[in-house]
């Protein structure tokens, strides 16, 4: 049985308003972070936001890359054309 199998709707409402109010939290504290590292390195503002948004939509790839590869107890390789499981 999965663990997300025995949660309730309420109990899966919550933690969905929990993991938004994180994400909007740090979203925010994002940007002040930002704007204060173009401020004090003098790089543009575009190219540090660029860097932290490149940063943030990547993490959810790399965490199902990863969570993938756990749950299926396999070895990953990565060829230019494809990805190949090996058992």
């Amino acid at each position: 049985m999965h663990l997300f199998e025995q949660l309730t709707l309420p109990l899966v409402i919550l933690l969905f308003l929990v993991a938004a109010t994180i994400i909007d939290v740090f979203g925010v504290k994002m940007t002040h972070v930002a704007r204060a590292l173009s401020v004090q390195t003098g790089v543009g503002g575009a190219f540090v936001g660029a860097v932290f948004v490149g940063a943030a939509t990547s993490l959810s790839g790399l965490t199902a890359s990863i969570t993938a590869a756990r749950l299926f107890g396999r070895k990953f390789y990565l060829k230019p054309t494809k990805i190949l499981c090996i058992h």
